[in-house]
């Protein structure tokens, strides 16, 4: 019986290295872990554009599970692709990578995949009928995200960050004491100290030939956890998981108004907000998942 190990994702020194809070999870779980072996940054750029690497063997008894990206999938599986069986853990499988996606897929012998979206695992599957596909929702390290003060005591009204639609862009917010991005620190402030923000899925915002499908991504979990009350639209992914609808439906037609009106209710909104962060205490950590990765994978036959 194979063994399976993970690979520890390359860590980018300004960036947010999400790929890393499941590798986290699944050492944490005993499973067992290897260091990945990338490229100087010199050839990083030709790596992630030319899948240059063959597959020598994967008769090893080590097989490895990587975690990439479509847009980085040369680059994220260098270090194990020449000589290991892969399982790849896939995330931003947009459409306009499919073709490079089934590509590798095919070349490597790839025999089972993960993603984080149904979406795209059944565009893949489609292409692909004989691949082993497991999907789950993208998790969260939900310690990285405090509760907060209650609604009522925060000083920002509203907090966007992201991507919005356009709609709330020409919205006038100069009545609200309101805040857009920021760095990371200022990011992890805002959360906690914001009463709102605006949610939907990448579908709304990002045309569809260009990577617009709708999924449940951490910002879910993250706003649920940093209890803000979210207006904007919930994916399919998340009520079919939790079982209700955490999100209040943004009125296209009059935001500002909607806006106003809440943060004049701000009270009346922290029953919700309280209960989206036991529930994303519940089912959001990257923990449940990694546990149903183990799961899946011995059921394949592979030794954890």
């Amino acid at each position: 019986m194979k063994r399976i190990k993970a690979v520890h994702p390359y860590h980018y020194p300004t960036g947010s290295n999400f790929k890393e809070k499941p590798f986290f999870a699944w050492k944490d779980m005993g499973g067992l872990i290897t260091e990945g072996i990338y490229p100087s940054r010199f050839l990083r750029k030709f790596v992630h554009l030319y899948d240059i690497l063959p597959t020598v063997t994967s008769k090893r008894e080590d097989v490895r599970l990587c975690f990439v990206q479509p847009l980085s999938l040369y680059y994220d599986t260098f270090s194990s692709v020449l000589s290991h069986e892969i399982v790849p853990f896939i995330w931003d499988c947009w459409p306009i990578f499919d073709e490079k996606l089934c590509k590798w897929i095919e070349r490597h012998k790839v025999k089972a995949c993960i993603f984080t979206s149904m979406e795209a695992a059944e565009r893949i599957r489609n292409r692909l009928p004989l691949l082993k596909v497991l999907v789950i929702t993208e998790g969260v390290c939900c310690e990285d995200y405090p509760a907060g003060r209650k609604l009522v005591d925060r000083d920002v009204d509203f907090y966007l960050f992201g991507r919005w639609p356009s709609y709330v862009s020409k919205t006038d917010l100069s009545a609200f004491n309101h805040k857009r991005n920021g760095n990371d620190e200022e990011f992890r402030e805002r959360l906690k100290n914001s009463k709102i923000t605006v949610n939907v899925p990448r579908c709304d915002v990002v045309p569809k030939q260009t990577g617009g499908q709708e999924t449940l991504t951490q910002r879910y979990w993250e706003c649920m956890l940093s209890r803000m009350v979210m207006v904007g639209r919930a994916p399919k992914e998340l009520t079919d998981l939790i079982g209700y609808n955490p999100v209040i439906d943004i009125d296209r037609s009059n935001f500002h108004g909607q806006l106003k009106y809440i943060t004049t209710h701000i009270e009346d909104y922290q029953d919700l907000v309280d209960r989206n962060r036991e529930t994303a205490l519940k089912m959001g950590s990257w923990d449940i998942r990694m546990k149903q990765v183990m799961e899946w994978l011995q059921s394949l036959g592979y030794n954890i």
